[in-house]
């Protein structure tokens, strides 16, 4: 396989320091921050992006890695540190023995909570960096660009054009994705946009579009495609024992807490966007292409907490001509983790069910007694660790991803759909026309 263009053009070049260009909008950490990214990027070297140990001692060792890192950052001037890669956030320039493989400088944009976690994630991957981060929110941005040791933004376009990054994290309101991930496309970064893609098809297919005009990967993170539960199920349903699939339930049945944006209907789109959006993926993924959508909102029992509907009823039908019911609701106070959500699946000669922590596969043949497989398994076991893996190796090696901007799209469809069926009372045909926003069209 062809080495990629990033690899050559992008990641193993050598970054010249970038001054400020506005003062309110990019920070530089301060000296003991500073110190402190040092050693982790220091510690980098050793175990991730260049996977040879240097020969200057800054290897973990009998008396601690930490210290020994620390000591090597501390014991020599920016200039040298500089010269090595290491006080600007470029490690892909260190010499002195260092083996260079490509690694992917990514850009978060959303300081929320769920950036915050991201930015864990990012820590987890050898192949990835972090290199930067933008909020509209000052202080958001501050504060995870201080704790993380790199510059920070209160506009996505500045970020963009003054900082050396590969690709970005969008984690921001479902509202502004299209226009973040729009001018991602158009600046040349690849892009992982957090489900959910957009909230209307012809937001996700600007993206989609901008993605390929530009040459860019887009991925749209559905880390339920990472589990292995699905990987069985999926495998399971591939096989004659099951036959063919009939007919899915499935259940969202969260507790009364609601956070954030998903509080606002422009924000997030509806209750089907944050709380169903999984499952309409997952169906995807299992049984193909949804043909047809019928849904029906059910009352607003909080509007004080929200300006969402509590409860939807959707009814699929797929392109196999299997049917499918998908209820959500927030409004369940016995809701737990391992309550919270599953489904089941009716099969010719079997069926499957599913909840995050107990998997069932039984088979029904004429000839034989009924055959029960239980796999154990715990959530949400490394599913988020896999999807940035993948993310990496579709970037910087060209492999075959597991989902791509299509997919989100195609996840969008079927949510909007549901809303515009709710909204008029009748059957919606997919695909929705390119340009299609209703109901959503006080939203543009």
């Amino acid at each position: 396989m062809a080495p990629s263009p990033l690899a050559n053009n992008h990641i193993l070049r050598t970054r010249e320091h970038e001054e400020s260009k506005s003062a309110a909008a990019h920070h530089v950490p301060g000296e003991l921050e500073k110190l402190a990214v040092r050693g982790r990027r220091l510690a980098r070297l050793c175990r991730g992006c260049h996977r040879s140990p240097s020969p200057l001692g800054i290897a973990a060792t009998a008396d601690g890695a930490g210290s020994r890192i620390l000591h090597a950052a501390s014991s020599r001037s920016d200039a040298e540190l500089s010269a090595r890669g290491v006080g600007n956030g470029d490690d892909q320039a260190v010499s002195g023995g260092v083996s260079e493989s490509p690694c992917l400088r990514i850009a978060l944009v959303g300081a929320g909570g769920f950036g915050t976690y991201t930015c864990e994630l990012i820590d987890r991957q050898p192949e990835i960096e972090l290199v930067g981060v933008a909020d509209t929110d000052a202080g958001k941005a501050q504060r995870l660009g201080n704790d993380r040791g790199v510059p920070f933004w209160t506009e996505h376009r500045a970020l963009l054009d003054e900082c050396d990054c590969d690709a970005v994290a969008i984690v921001t309101t479902h509202s502004t994705h299209r226009d973040i991930a729009v001018d991602a496309a158009a600046a040349g970064r690849h892009i992982f946009c957090e489900k959910t893609m957009a909230i209307t098809v012809a937001d996700c297919h600007d993206m989609v579009e901008a993605a390929d005009t530009h040459g860019v990967k887009l991925m749209v993170g559905h880390k339920r495609r990472f589990r292995p539960a699905s990987a069985a199920i999926r495998r399971a349903l591939g096989t004659d024992g099951l036959g063919r699939p009939l007919a899915v339930n499935v259940r969202g049945f969260f507790g009364r807490r609601i956070t954030g944006f998903w509080r606002e209907r422009s924000l997030c789109g509806g209750l089907l966007y944050w709380a169903g959006v999984h499952d309409v993926d997952t169906l995807r993924y299992l049984f193909g292409e949804v043909a047809s959508v019928y849904a029906v909102l059910g009352p607003k029992a909080r509007p004080e907490v929200s300006d969402q509907e509590d409860a939807i009823s959707v009814a699929l039908t797929f392109q196999s001509g299997m049917v499918g019911s998908l209820q959500v609701s927030t409004f369940y106070p016995m809701a737990t983790y391992q309550t919270a959500f599953g489904f089941d699946i009716v099969c010719e000669r079997g069926g499957v069910s599913y909840n995050p922590h107990d998997l069932t596969i039984t088979t029904h043949l004429e000839d034989q007694p009924p055959g029960v497989v239980r796999l154990e398994h715990n959530s949400p076991d490394g599913a988020y660790d896999r999807e940035w893996s993948s993310f990496a190796a579709w970037v910087l090696r060209d492999e075959a991803p597991v989902l791509t901007g299509q997919d989100g799209l195609r996840c969008v469809e079927i949510l909007q759909a549901a809303y515009l069926s709710a909204a008029t009372g009748t059957r919606v045909d997919l695909p929705l026309d390119r340009n299609e926003r209703r109901p959503f069209d006080d939203l543009s």
